[in-house]
């Protein structure tokens, strides 16, 4: 068996013409050319298939990038019909449940009766003032009273309905308890508070950026940064400060869902990922940290019911895995499904089922970064696989002159190298390299202005015994030389 090597290109090599360069003859080199219609042209060269001919592929825009494989089994007719029917006997348990659930919703709240003696007594005379009227009743900006015909109201009542495993019994008790805690803690008024002036410094621990392939908005909780001993101190060192921790974490979870639609068919969930990495691992601060999370994680369960669509835990440290058994262990089997738990080396991998490249921020290995005004998230991502030690090049082609190109590379798992240089297609002109070849850890962007037509090279070395997965967006825009500028400028005055 012959093994393959990479060959080296030697500096005064770059003003040959490529096709004549050692790369070009090797046997382990792919080619992709980006055009301007996005319409992509894929050469893959093995070194048989070198000898004998080459094989052009073409990518239109319906049709995907990367080769996936179908199967032609299907399920048998018997299986499928037993599948159908059990759907329709869900889909008609769950509207039975509904319709109860939305009978005795309305029979209490129009007989003043949904609260019973043991929940009003655990509120005082002023916090009862505001049962007076259960008829205007409301939770999330939704009216509860189902002969309203609010179209929220449906979607609200299932959340509950499916935390409780759609016992409309439970259900019901546990709509009341979350009326109470929301009146006793005066959760409608909670906006407007104020925990001290470091809001800011809280802002970088639970944020929302982006959102998902579905359209979910994307909160992230980076609890790494409670590493710094003196922003730790002030939310946890005494239980007055943890106290106003776990309110202002309720504050931003109000403040979020008025970025969901509880209409029938839209977004009323969020995708929710917690990054573990840099976790204090401290016993003291665990001590301290681990029941504020527990409490915090109770109050979501109980009074937030199925507003987490999925929850991805990235750069799990081993120990809290037994953690996190302890802390479901009395969940449902439906809230144990949505937790997804990822070491560090599978963070990019994994959030990529969830969510684009593009919203994927840089230090999750993608290309999203904040405050972009050159990319925005609706650009299109293109999306190839370079094969385990080969090296892939991907052109850009540039018709004509005076425009500056604007490109950006992402690569999954990372250990690969990369090189960008400007091909001209005047012979006579110089090739330039713009990036000396390099091991890349994060997304490459990159620009250049371009007087004359040509092409960009982008070429990735993968160096390793896994295909990697490789994520490019380009943009060009019209430039007008510095010298054009200036001169205009002084005509017009």
């Amino acid at each position: 068996m012959v093994e393959e090597t990479f060959p080296t290109v030697k500096k005064d090599e770059y003003c040959h013409d490529h096709n004549e360069s050692p790369m070009a003859k090797s046997g382990i080199y792919e080619w992709t050319s980006i055009s301007e219609n996005e319409i992509l042209e894929f050469e893959d060269m093995s070194e048989e298939e070198e000898e004998e001919s080459t094989r052009d592929y073409y990518f239109s825009d319906t049709s995907n990038s990367t080769s996936t494989s179908t199967s032609n089994s299907y399920p048998k007719k018997e299986r499928h019909q037993r599948r159908r029917i059990f759907k329709r006997r869900k889909e008609k348990a769950i509207k039975k449940a509904l319709f109860e659930l939305r009978s005795n919703l309305e029979d209490a709240l129009q007989g003043d009766f949904l609260f019973g003696c043991a929940h009003l007594a655990l509120l005082n005379e002023e916090e009862r003032k505001g049962l007076e009227n259960l008829k205007d009743i409301a939770l999330w900006g939704v009216p509860l009273l189902p002969s309203k015909r609010h179209e929220g109201t449906d979607v609200v009542l299932l959340k509950f309905l499916k935390a409780q495993g759609y016992k409309v019994n439970d259900a019901l008790e546990m709509l009341r308890k979350t009326l109470i805690w929301r009146i006793k803690e005066k959760i409608d008024q909670i906006s407007d508070e104020k925990y001290g002036d470091d809001q800011d410094e809280l802002h970088k621990v639970v944020f929302i950026e982006g959102m998902d392939k579905l359209g979910h908005p994307v909160c992230f909780n980076v609890y790494g940064a409670f590493k710094d001993k003196n922003l730790f101190n002030k939310f946890f060192e005494t239980e007055k400060n943890r106290r106003d921790f776990i309110r202002w974490r309720v504050q931003f979870m109000e403040k979020s869902i008025r970025k969901l639609d509880f209409r029938e068919g839209g977004v009323h969930s969020f995708l929710l990922i917690s990054d573990m990495k840099n976790v204090p691992g401290h016993a003291k601060k665990m001590k301290e940290l681990g029941p504020v999370g527990k409490e915090a994680f109770n109050l979501f369960q109980q009074y937030y019911p199925e507003l987490i669509y999925k929850h991805i835990i990235i750069n799990t440290p081993f120990w809290y895995y037994l953690y996190h058994g302890i802390l479901t262990q009395y969940c449902t089997h439906g809230t144990k499904n949505k937790f997804l738990l990822a070491r560090p080396y599978h963070v990019t991998e994994t959030l990529l089922k969830y969510i684009s490249p593009g919203n994927i921020p840089l230090q999750y290995g993608g290309l999203g970064r904040p405050n972009d005004e050159e990319f925005t998230s609706e650009d299109q991502v293109l999306e190839f696989n370079v094969r385990a030690g080969c090296v892939a090049a991907f052109k850009i082609p540039v018709p004509e002159g005076n425009v500056t190109i604007l490109w950006e590379v992402m690569v999954v798992g990372w250990d690969v190298t990369y090189k960008d240089e400007f091909i001209p297609d005047d012979e006579g002109s110089y090739r330039i390299l713009l990036s000396s070849e390099k091991k890349i850890t994060e997304s490459v962007r990159n620009s250049f202005y371009i007087n004359e037509p040509g092409r960009i090279l982008i070429t990735i070395k993968n160096i390793t015994y896994i295909k990697k997965k490789v994520f490019i967006r380009r943009k060009s825009k019209i430039t007008l030389p510095v010298y054009m500028t200036t001169y205009d400028h002084h005509e017009q005055q």
